[in-house]
C-alpha cells in the first residue's frame, strides 16, 4: 500500500488515465513472460521525462520501489514488482525523436517498439540489431534493460 502523501503526489503528477490503482488494472502489470506474479501498488504511464524524474524522486523519498516496464515480454522477471511499489509502464513514451544517419544515431523514447524502429531505420539503410523472438511487439527500452538481443547478439553483441 502506498503512503497517502505518495498517492497524492502520483495523482498530481499523472492524469487519471495515466495512473492505475484499481486491482483489475494493476493485475495486468503484475507479471511478465517469466511466470512470476506480484501485484504492484500502482501503475503509472508517463509521457515525458519530467514525470519520470519527479516520480523517481518521490518514490525514493518514501522508500517505495520503482519498477520500469516495457511491454512485459521478457522472461527474466525483471518487471515483476516482487516487493510491491510503482510500476512505470513506458508504453506511452513511444516517440522516435530523431534519426541522424550521418552520425549513425537514433534517439528514441524507451517505449518505442522494436518493429517501429526497424521500419523507421530501413529507408536510411540501417537497422536496430536486437532481434528477439518478440521483436514485433517488444520495446527498445526493454531490449536494452533485459539484454534481449536474439540471434544477432552473436554478431553485434
Amino acid at each position: 500500500m502506498l503512503p497517502p502523501s505518495l498517492a497524492d503526489t502520483l495523482r498530481t503528477l499523472f492524469a487519471s488515465d495515466a495512473l492505475a490503482t484499481g486491482e483489475a488494472e494493476r493485475i495486468a502489470y503484475s507479471y511478465d513472460n517469466s511466470r512470476r506474479h506480484a501485484l504492484p501498488d500502482a501503475v503509472v504511464f508517463p509521457t515525458e521525462h519530467a514525470q519520470v524524474e519527479a516520480l523517481v524522486q518521490a518514490c525514493r523519498a518514501h522508500r517505495v520501489p520503482v519498477i520500469a516496464r516495457g511491454r512485459g515480454t521478457n522472461t527474466t522477471g525483471a518487471t515483476v514488482p516482487v516487493a510491491g511499489g510503482v510500476v512505470v509502464s513506458f508504453e506511452r513514451m513511444n516517440r522516435i525523436v530523431r534519426i541522424d544517419p550521418d552520425n549513425r544515431l537514433a534517439v528514441v523514447e524507451p517505449g518505442v517498439l522494436n518493429a517501429d524502429l526497424q521500419k523507421a531505420l530501413t529507408p536510411h539503410g540501417f537497422f536496430w540489431p536486437p532481434d528477439p523472438s518478440s521483436a514485433p511487439w517488444c520495446s527498445v527500452g526493454g531490449n536494452l534493460a533485459c539484454n534481449s538481443a536474439g540471434p544477432r547478439a552473436v554478431k553485434y553483441g
